[in-house]
């Protein structure tokens, strides 16, 4: 090539370059005015100033309606700030649109899953499959979708486990959720060797946190789901006022030692029929038997049977128990009492229930009246309202309980209005000692004038019972209690105070 050849292609390639600079220059200017908006947006957006953002977005929905584009960044920032029924319209916008935001449509399911809308979401996770739209993600809120659908959590097994077979990154979430599918099958065990699996592979996190939470409420479900179930305990008890001596010694002269130890034994149990079925039925049996050690006329039996159908729907519990007890003093028969009662209980979110209660009791002595007036023969009418808190990770509950009752006895030595408030709680310490405490508070106001004291008579009880469980096996625990009674009463016969300390066993099957 000659000189002169090599010149002209040599300033024919810098003109090329000076032009073809300019021309990008000037596109490059043109272009940056036109998309700074967007890119102000985005800054904010991505720097997690959304409400900032979401004011850009919307000017520049308005100003640009068909952008998919900023339609799909409008629906993102309303996310951001968990509105998702404003989100929803702009992600339908990203996914329909042309040029369509693939990434929009898992962001869309995403709002559905969250607002609960099952069919919406079901219909795009269609899309995203058919598409092939983030495999292991799509497979991951299929799984999610159709776990909170509840209608078949087999289903959402496989969708769980194809995720984790699409992306190992997945693998500890989505194993969480599989968990949870399992407990929504009621397939304990395989649930209970997940969460176990996922506590020791790892420890110190907020996952094997969650994890250890469900393995102790599987276990505990576990326990209630047993058609037979139950427990038997033994006691020492001191009672200092087996008699219920008045406080004024005038009263009862004659009676001088009133404290006793005695021996209690106590036998319950109960089957189940369908314990997790939305009707169910329990059965149970108790026998409580206590035998003093000098004071022998107050030895007591007591044997009660219980017939409870229910019906329980999500967080509502009806129930209609029916009871039968016979108690006897000395081997001999001391009364009869028949009770139907109607318990609806509310839980309201996961920490509280409210629970309403109405009862008929009837009761009918088997030892003559000891005097006029003395019949006591009832017919009892009970209404209650309680209010109950759980405590997290299912450490106990406390309670706040009011009862009204009418006891509409043969004579009216015994005949009254009572009003009974209460308030407890029982809590976990740790995994082995429990303590609790309940406060009853009781007034009652006779309605018949006494026919021995000539006035009508008026009593406020109070008890006070506290406990202290040790729980040294499994199914074994060692139980202290204490019961303190101050019956305070216009009329003297009846004003008492009392103290029952106990120590025992129980084990539970």
């Amino acid at each position: 090539m000659s000189i002169l050849l090599k010149k002209i292609v040599g300033v024919f390639i810098i003109v090329v370059i000076s032009l073809s600079g300019r021309t990008l220059c000037f596109a490059e200017e043109k272009s940056a005015d036109e998309i700074a908006p967007i890119q102000k947006a985005l800054w904010q957006f991505k720097h997690e100033n959304y409400e900032e953002a979401l004011e850009l977005f919307m000017e520049l929905r308005e100003k640009d309606p068909d952008s998919s584009l900023v339609a799909y960044y409008t629906g993102l920032a309303y996310k951001k700030v968990e509105n998702y029924s404003a989100a929803e319209p702009h992600l339908e916008a990203a996914v329909t649109m042309y040029p369509k935001v693939k990434g929009a449509l898992l962001e869309l399911i995403d709002v559905y899953y969250k607002k609960g809308r099952i069919k919406k979401a079901k219909k795009w996770i269609k899309v995203a499959e058919k598409e092939g739209i983030n495999p292991a993600q799509t497979a991951f809120f299929k799984g999610l979708i159709l776990l909170k659908d509840g209608v078949h959590p087999e289903d959402s097994i496989e969708a769980f486990k194809k995720a984790k077979m699409l992306d190992s990154s997945l693998t500890g979430t989505v194993n969480y959720h599989i968990g949870l599918a399992y407990m929504k099958a009621e397939k304990l065990s395989e649930a209970r060797e997940v969460f176990s699996d996922i506590s020791t592979q790892n420890p110190n996190t907020s996952l094997a946190a969650f994890a250890d939470q469900y393995v102790g409420l599987i276990n505990r479900r576990a326990e209630v789901m047993k058609p037979f179930r139950g427990h038997v305990s033994v006691a020492l008890q001191f009672d200092d006022n087996v008699m219920v001596k008045p406080d004024d010694e005038t009263e009862a002269p004659a009676i001088d030692d009133v404290g006793d130890w005695r021996q209690t034994y106590t036998l319950y149990g109960e089957y189940n029929v369908n314990p997790q079925g939305r009707f169910r039925l329990k059965s149970a049996y108790s026998l409580y038997l206590a035998k003093q050690f000098d004071i022998g006329f107050y030895d007591i039996t007591s044997h009660n049977f219980v017939m409870q159908p229910g019906v329980f729907v999500e967080k509502l519990s009806i129930t209609f128990p029916v009871s039968f007890n016979h108690t006897t003093i000395n081997d001999k028969g001391y009364v009869n009492t028949v009770e139907v009662s109607n318990i609806n209980n509310l839980r309201m979110l996961d920490n509280f229930m409210v629970q309403l209660g109405l009862s008929y009791k009837n009761k009918k002595f088997l030892w003559a009246p000891s005097s006029a007036g003395e019949d006591k023969d009832s017919n009892e009418y009970i209404g209650q309202l309680g209010w109950f808190y759980f405590f997290p990770n299912n450490k106990g509950f406390a309670n706040l309980k009011y009862t009204a009752n009418y006891d509409d006895t043969n004579e009216g030595n015994w005949r009254h209005l009572g009003q009974k408030f209460s308030m407890g709680y029982s809590l976990a310490i740790t995994d082995e000692v429990k303590v609790g405490s309940n406060l009853d508070m009781l007034f009652q106001q006779f309605t018949e004038t006494h026919m021995v004291y000539r006035k009508k008579r008026r009593d406020f009880v109070v008890n006070v019972n506290s406990f202290i469980s040790y729980a040294f096996l499994d199914n074994a625990e060692l139980m202290f209690s204490h019961t303190f009674s101050d019956d305070m009463s216009n009329l003297e016969s009846y004003d008492y105070k009392r103290n029952i300390y106990s120590i025992g066993v129980r084990y539970k099957f």
